[in-house]
Parts: structure tokens; sequence; C-alpha cells
């Protein structure tokens, strides 16, 4: 069977995992039977585009979400560029389809002060790891820079005379960023803790290390931060084509740092192209997004 043939070539030529074997294999047998319910046995090669539209309305109309009939989507597309390849067939009829839309949640916000006391007020242990992961989070917190940014970080990045850190960002640009008094009495306090735990064992200059001496994982401690901290952690992703709006960028980037006098919520946190920035202070939504501002 042509089904069974794919399978063992993903699976034996490609070496996909036994989740992907087993999902694709789902996928196809799902549209197999619906064939079957239309009364109109399966014949891969006879499978037309609009067969395959009937199938996607009616799992929409069963419930199932854009991001479930999008995979099994891509399976058939997958199943269908192996025939092709094969010379079993000379008709993709997924070619022209174009999976739904996946929806996008709108962000929850937060407002400020009950930012700042969930940084104040969350139990960090008086531990080396709790000493070091309030400096993670609050160093991300209140300078605004970006997550790679935030790992690539070395204890001589961080100038206290001037109440600066460095950072190095893409291509190797670097720039200055001011130290808020929190955080840096923070990072004092971390740095302590720290010389006292590795001031005889070799360790990387990294700001952030772990218990060998290696650099810390610091997204996976973002990641695993207090339940409620991490879950105030707000991010809205931003076209990158809004980077081709050179006035419309200005005015966004114009806005961080803005706070609200009277309790308006503020973005915390932002996703361009894929990198994560804190935002400092934050952006007042409603001003964002207010296009009479």
């Amino acid at each position: 069977m042509l089904k069974d043939d794919f399978l063992h070539y993903i699976g034996s030529e490609r070496n996909y995992s036994e989740r992907t074997l087993k999902t694709y294999n789902q996928s196809l047998t799902l549209f197999q039977r619906h064939m079957e319910a239309q009364g109109r046995p399966i014949d891969w090669t006879a499978v037309e585009e609009g067969d395959i539209r009937e199938w996607m309305v009616a799992m929409m109309n069963n419930g199932s979400a854009p991001t479930t009939v999008n995979n099994r989507l891509s399976a058939l597309r997958s199943f269908y560029r192996f025939l092709i390849g094969r010379d079993l067939t000379r008709h993709d009829p997924t070619q022209r389809i174009e999976g739904p839309k996946k929806q996008k949640p709108l962000p929850h916000f937060i407002k400020e002060s009950e930012m700042d006391r969930l940084l104040d007020h969350t139990a960090f242990p008086d531990t080396y790891e709790g000493h070091r992961d309030h400096a993670i989070l609050q160093l991300f917190y209140t300078t605004g820079m970006r997550l790679a940014e935030l790992v690539g970080l070395d204890t001589g990045d961080i100038d206290f005379g001037n109440h600066t850190v460095k950072v190095t960002g893409k291509r190797n640009k670097q720039r200055i960023i001011p130290l808020v008094p929190e955080t840096e009495t923070e990072l004092r306090e971390y740095l302590r803790v720290r010389h006292q735990m590795f001031h005889d064992v070799p360790h990387d200059d990294a700001l952030f290390i772990g218990f060998i001496g290696a650099h810390a994982d610091v997204r996976g401690i973002l990641d695993k931060a207090p339940r409620q901290l991490s879950e105030q952690f707000l991010h809205i992703d931003l076209p990158p084509v809004l980077f081709g709006d050179a006035a419309l960028l200005e005015q966004i980037l114009d806005r961080i740092g803005g706070l609200s006098a009277d309790g308006e919520p503020v973005l915390r946190s932002v996703c361009v192209d894929g990198e994560l920035y804190g935002l400092g202070d934050g952006i007042v939504i409603t001003d964002l997004f207010d296009e009479s501002a």
C-alpha cells in the first residue's frame, strides 16, 4: 500500500521519530476514513483538491483547532511529495491549499504596581541559586536587554562605578545600559554569594553560572521562575514588516519606558521577529494602540 510505503520511508530512511510516525499515520487514516464515510473508497492517486477541503471543513466543524488541521494537512503534503518523488503520481491535490490561520490570543496585561509587588514580595530562597535567579529576573526586567544579551553577559560587563551594564547584541554591536539602584543592589548581593561559593573553584567568566561553574541555563531559569512571576512577563509579537515603517517603529520605541500615572496597564516585554526583549519600565498599552495618539 502507498501509505505503508510512505511510513516505512520516513521511518527507515528519514529517521522520523515514533511520535511523528504515529501522527502521520493517524492523519492519513483519518482522511481515508473521511473519504470512505462519503462512499468513496480511498484511491490516493485520484484524490482531488476539493476532497481535502471538505475534510478540513469537517474537522473545523467538529471542533478541531487550526493547529490540528494544519498538522494533518502537513502530513498529507509530505505524503504527496513522497508519491511524486517516486513517480507514483503526477498530481498533488494539496499544492494550492492553505491551512486555516491560527488564532492569536490577546496578551494578558498587568499593572506596573502589581509587577513591582511580585518582584518585591516573591520568596526567593536565601541560597546561591535564589540570589542568582532573583538577579537574572531583576536585570532582565529593568534594563530592556534582549534575552540573548542577558545570556551572554560576563562579570566584566557590570560597571558598578558608573552604574551601567555593557551588552553585546547582534553582529557584536555593544551598548551601555544604566542600572537602577534596586538592580545594582541585587547584583552586588548575588556576586557576594557567588564569590563565597566559587572563590576556590574554577569557573567561567559568565555573569550567571551554574553549580559546576559553567554558564547557567538562563532561559531555563526564566521558564522555571516562580509561577506567579513568570506568568506576568508579558509579551506581544510585532511583525518584522514593522521595521519597514520607520515612523511607526519610532513612535512605538519612543513609548518604551512610559509609565502610567493612573494605573494603566503596561507592556513589559516584546517579541520582535523571534527575539525576546525586556522593556524596562514598560509601554502603556492604551497609548501604544490608540490610533489618535
